[in-house]
């Protein structure tokens, strides 16, 4: 299976609660059935923008992997200005936490593909190129709020 992107649904309400979210601040994500994520249910991983602090960029979204959060920053690309037929996503920082860092190659590409479902949702007919302008940092942050 791959990453889709979808409604959260009812039935995910468990999920969503034992996940943990929070936004970019630090405040639980209430749980809303009508929110949006890209899930790749069969791997059990799931992304979810969580905002921006300012008017610009970064961008923040969370990956949830066995059901710890990795925090990413999406910059702006100039790229995507005057470029037609395409969507060039710029990840500035990934924040893994030290309990999953074993894992950081597997998280990355689960960050490329998720970014893709996320971009041909709004740009179906585009090609959506997704770049890291960075390492993976590891953390001992636990996004989840436990």
């Amino acid at each position: 299976m791959a990453f889709v992107y979808e409604e959260v649904g009812k039935e995910n309400e468990a999920l969503w609660n034992e996940i943990g979210w929070r936004d970019w601040a630090e405040r639980p994500k209430g749980f809303y059935e009508k929110k949006q994520w890209c899930a790749d249910k069969e791997r059990g991983v799931y992304m979810l923008p969580i905002g921006s602090f300012r008017d610009e960029t970064p961008d923040y979204y969370d990956l949830a992997y066995k059901k710890v959060i990795v925090r990413i920053e999406r910059g702006f690309d100039p790229r995507d200005i005057g470029i037609k037929g395409y969507v060039f996503v710029r990840v500035d920082r990934v924040y893994i936490p030290i309990s999953i860092w074993e894992y950081r190659d597997d998280i990355c590409g689960c960050i490329k593909e998720s970014f893709v479902a996320y971009e041909r949702e709004y740009n179906s007919n585009m090609k959506v190129d997704v770049e890291f302008e960075c390492e993976p940092e590891c953390v001992e942050a636990d996004y989840n709020g436990r």
